[in-house]
């Protein structure tokens, strides 16, 4: 180990930012690196029994080679494969067909006769089926579930790749056994099946209108780097012609331990843990990294105009040169453009907006580790108002920023509001792993990111005026998006034969994994009435509230009991608050007061509550209660508002119907709820016009009649915030409603499939659904067990079948959902978005598992113990806490769910997962629906899933 060991335990400037005096605690982060080059952080965190690690890796969709785009993200999805000790029965044997594939794949990028490619492609097949004999699908991720890891996932990025997941403190030896051998000697088996899958991934953005729109924008903004003229999921030329060899290279070049990060964030000891990393990833070898390519991008000449169309509405971007990650300027452009756009609303573009002079505009920097961008979306009214007019406004609003014409306040509100989100991101370890990787890929030390909030001190309303006279000049890119859709490029299904595999099998290393110590940690339960403090007002007025162990920021949730089932006009009463002050202030008024106390609100709901959060400093707590209790008693809102929300809901209602997924929703929804479905049983377009304001109020004011749940999260004492409460929320009535409201879901007696033509569409949208049984909790522990062996991600049947061995999707899933209410009706949920081409043919393999469900006895040892780890570590922050224990006091438990159902994981057998399933799934009736391009699918063969209901997708919504 190097003797140069940075330590870093800052405390925050708090009371210069908000002055308060308060302490904040210590975010102790260490930051050292191993003499391979290996840069090591470490954070401890004990507030939760919980561990987030993470390898970031500093390469990214930048550094794919020409000709090979989407290298950096297909690398990302190979190394879950294994290495030539995990995920095989025999490297020995399984190496000679990878290396034939290697040369294949290399005689396939050299040859352009499609018949001559296709015996490739063919050969390829074939050695892959003889590859794969030795294969052992999923292994990694199956040992990640072993020691209860969750959220296993990757990401690739344009300059960076971060791979990671959450696990129990217990099982740390094992996890960092398993990521520093991971990297070692992976070996990139099942390729060819992969590729499919990746092509999927392609398949399902393209039916999304925002993929095409950016990558189009960003072909024109950046001219020469890879960020504009290369994707990062690849072209279909590139994706068509893949190397194993320039993949192999790319992963000896930059997977070196002096270009990546081992991150660990949680609750750890760092003393116990150093040695153990030293051991481990010590071994990993340096090597020298190439001089990366440098792109210049030239400032724009003028106002540069590209017109396309590419989305269901009318819709413009403004892209601006900025600064890179890292640059001087780059928080007071920050704070620059939250004088624009910001969560409080209060910014030059927000009243656009709340004036109802544009519908949309909004402005994101997005600093690249060798250019930055700031881009100004914009959408304008949908009747009678041309981009050319919204682009004049932005411009016009722009020159304001640059001449100052705003109030000097604004900029000390827009520390508060970035200082706040930044201490809500520092709370939470899979957060905070993000940051760190981020800072880390970058290059941006750990030491200047915990010196945000001091930085963000030295910004003045001058430096604001500085960076927009710098930045937002008369060199820029107008990128107009008209109403309409670029082509859409088609691939043809492959027909290669789906790859066998050892689906019992153990390498070598899983049985070394296994003898891997672990430390015996006593679980960690919730006390309900320890954990949080219950102050009942009255019968109508309950208060809940948790101690905030990390700052000084407080949240509060107040639940009205009650919501869009029992009061309609309620879900637009709701939209209409953001425009809605209390009386005797104006609307600017009301959202700038509420800021310069370093509070955001927010109004929200469903069919059975209507919630107000408040999340800010805690000085300001009793202030902005005091300020949205003045809102609950006596809004006010502006007629000419209302219209603001007719003219949103005309284009929400335009795009719903653009996109595959939107219509497959409503599709879903319909089935499930019939006419109650949320796209039919709402307000007309009509009904929403003639709308008044005065009602709207009375709607939103009549919330306090039916009673509140308030939760709260801080450092105020329990009787402190009741007595706020009761104080502050008025006329609380004692009217009631049953909550929460569970809607009774369709029942189906045959098997039935509900069918919508949607041409064009790239991919088809499939959904199964089978009606349930009420729910107990004493059932909880079967249900968690059978959703884990069928529908559990990458160690579950439906991903492995559909997707491992078939390549038919690159998303699936399935699993049994319980209500919101014991004895209420659960219900059997599928999923799988495939080419339309591969519909039937993913369709008989979902079916096939439902009524002939495998039986691998082999998998409960793996399931017992995810049950048993996962469910004391994966827990809800102290934020969630007392709302999750309302939700839990729902479904009928008395305690923390993970110590009551614990016995039950522990004496787990294979046999009540095939009792589970025999009793619900096997002989249920199920109902199909699909949202897919008919002409790709046999219609003669559709009829054999069930009877066919052709839906015209104009009834699924209502105008």
């Amino acid at each position: 180990m190097k003797k140069s060991i940075l330590f870093i335990a800052v405390t925050l400037l708090y009371t210069a930012v908000t002055g308060q005096t308060n302490e904040v605690k210590p975010i102790d982060v260490e930051v050292y690196q191993l003499d391979n080059g290996l840069t090591v952080i470490l954070n401890e965190d004990h507030n939760l029994p919980q561990v987030f690690g993470s390898i970031a890796v500093r390469a990214g969709g930048k550094d794919d080679p020409a000709g090979a785009t989407g290298m950096a993200h297909y690398q990302e999805h190979m190394l879950f494969k294994g290495t030539e000790t995990l995920g095989t029965t025999s490297w020995e044997a399984e190496k000679p067909h990878i290396d034939s594939i290697f040369r294949l794949y290399d005689e396939l990028a050299m040859t352009s006769d499609p018949d001559a490619r296709s015996i490739i492609q063919e050969k390829i097949n074939q050695e892959s089926l003889k590859a794969n004999e030795y294969a052992i699908p999923n292994e990694l991720s199956n040992l990640i579930k072993s020691i209860g890891g969750t959220r296993l996932n990757a990401g690739t990025g344009p300059d960076e790749t971060v791979y990671y997941n959450a696990f129990p403190p217990s099982q740390i030896e094992k996890w960092l056994d398993l990521y520093s051998h991971r990297f070692e000697k992976p070996v990139f088996r099942s390729f060819q099946a992969e590729l499919e899958v990746v092509y999927e991934e392609k398949n399902m953005y393209s039916d999304q209108f925002v993929f095409p729109l950016i990558e189009n924008f960003n072909r024109s903004f950046f001219k020469n780097h890879p960020y504009g003229q290369q994707t990062l999921i690849g072209t279909i030329e590139d994706l068509k012609n893949p190397s194993l060899s320039k993949m192999y290279d790319f992963f000896k070049t930059w997977y070196v331990p002096n270009n990546m990060a081992l991150i660990l964030v949680g609750d750890f000891d760092k003393q116990l843990v150093k040695p153990m990393i030293e051991e481990k990833f010590g071994k990993w070898t340096r090597k020298e990294l190439p001089v990366r390519k440098t792109w210049e991008e030239k400032p724009f000449n003028g106002r540069e105009f590209v017109e396309m169309k590419l989305s269901p509405v009318k819709l413009a971007i403004l892209g601006f040169r900025t600064v890179p990650a890292g640059d001087p300027d780059e928080i007071p452009l920050k704070i620059c453009n939250a004088i624009l756009s910001n969560q409080s609303e209060t910014g030059l573009f927000d009243k656009l907006v709340l004036e109802n002079k544009l519908m949309a505009a909004q402005i994101l920097e997005m600093p690249y580790n060798d250019h930055g961008v700031s881009l100004v979306l914009m959408v304008p009214k949908i009747l009678g108002q041309k981009l050319s007019n919204a682009e004049e406004l932005i411009m016009n609003e722009l020159a304001k920023l640059k001449k100052g014409e705003f109030d000097s306040l604004m900029v000390e509100n827009i520390k508060l509001e970035l200082y706040r989100d930044y201490q809500l991101q520092m709370e939470q370890n899979e957060q905070k792993s993000q940051m760190f990787a981020a800072a880390y890929g970058r290059n941006q030390t750990i030491t200047d990111l915990l010196r945000y909030p001091e930085q963000l001190l030295g910004v003045t309303k001058a430096g604001v005026i500085e960076i927009a006279n710098k930045y937002y000049g008369d060199n820029y890119l107008a990128f107009y998006s008209e109403m309409g859709f670029p082509k859409k490029q088609k691939i043809e299904k492959p027909g290669y034969k789906p790859l066998s595999a050892n689906k019992t099998a153990e390498s070598e290393y899983a049985r070394k994994f296994r003898s891997i110590p672990v430390t015996n940690e006593k679980p960690k339960f919730f006390d309900f009435e320890k954990d949080v403090d219950h102050v009942s007002v009255s019968d109508q007025m309950n208060i809940y509230t948790v101690k905030n162990p990390v700052n000084d920021l407080f949240t509060l949730k107040l639940k009205f009991k009650v919501g869009d089932q029992h009061l309609p006009d309620l879900k637009y009463a709701r939209e209409m608050m953001s425009f809605a002050s209390p009386e005797g202030m104006t609307l600017d008024e009301f959202k700038t007061t509420m800021a310069s106390y370093g509070c955001t609100y927010s109004i929200s709901g469903d069919e059975s509550y209507t919630t107000i959060e408040i999340t800010g400093l805690e000085k300001s707590f009793s202030e902005a209660l005091n300020l949205i209790s003045r809102l609950i008693e006596k809004p006010v809102l502006d007629q000419s508002k209302v219209n603001i929300l007719f003219e949103g809901e005309k284009a929400n209602r335009k795009i719903e119907r653009s996109e595959p997924d939107n219509v497959a929703a409503a599709l879903y929804a319909y089935i499930t709820y019939g006419n109650k479905s949320e796209f039919l049983d709402r307000m007309s377009l009509a009904g929403i016009k003639e709308l008044q304001a005065p009602g709207l109020t009375d709607a939103f004011k009549s919330v306090a009649k039916y009673g509140v749940e308030i939760h709260y999260a801080g450092n105020a004492e329990p009787n402190v915030v009741a007595d706020l409460c009761k104080s502050a929320i008025k006329n609380i009535g004692s009217d009631k409603v049953e909550i929460p409201f569970v809607p009774d879901l369709q029942q189906y007696s045959e098997n039935t499939v509900f069918f919508v033509n949607k041409k064009k569409a790239t991919q088809s949208k499939v959904y199964f659904l089978v009606n349930g049984f009420p729910y107990s909790p004493e059932l909880q522990a079967d249900i968690n067990a059978f959703n884990m062996y069928f529908g559990g991600d990458f160690s579950g049947l439906v991903l492995q079948e559909i997707r491992e061995y078939r390549s038919l999707a690159y998303t699936a899933g399935a699993r049994f959902v319980p209500p919101m209410l014991k004895g209420k009706e659960t219900y059997f949920s599928g999923y799988v978005g495939t080419q339309a081409d591969k519909t039937l043919e993913a369709m008989v393999v979902f079916d096939t598992l439902m009524h002939h469900m495998p039986l691998k006895t082999e998998r409960t040892k793996m399931i017992r113990e995810y049950l048993m780890q996962s469910s004391v570590s994966d827990r809800p922050g102290f934020r969630n806490l007392s709302e999750h224990m309302i939700r839990w006091q729902n479904l009928g438990f008395t305690m923390d769910p993970a110590k009551y159902l614990r016995d039950a994981y522990e004496n787990l057998e294979f046999e009540k997962i095939k009792e589970f399933y025999q009793k619900h799934l096997e002989s249920k009736p199920v109902v199909i629906c699909i949202v897919g391009d008919k002409s790709m699918i046999d219609m003669d063969k559709l009829s054999k899933f069930g009877k066919v209901v052709f839906v015209k997708e104009s009834s699924l919504f209502s105008k």
